[in-house]
């Protein structure tokens, strides 16, 4: 768990935008239902991190997951 907000800039996105419903079709955003969710993982500059945003392209939802190492 992060001990303070980080910022993006404090890190970087590692492989690009992908779909989340390319390897879990039953994933929908929770705010409109539609599968059209994006997500893009982000490590932190320090190593420590692991984070997913997640982009919801109907809606235009956004909301991150704190990665394993949390």
């Amino acid at each position: 768990m992060h001990t303070k907000p980080m910022s993006e800039s404090e890190g970087e996105f590692r492989d690009g935008w992908r779909p989340t419903k390319a390897e879990n079709p039953s994933f929908k955003c929770r705010e409109c239902g539609s599968d059209d969710v994006w997500y893009n993982i982000w490590d932190s500059a320090c190593g420590g991190y692991e984070d997913v945003k997640y982009v919801c392209r109907n809606c235009k939802r956004v909301w991150w997951v704190e990665g394993p190492d949390a």
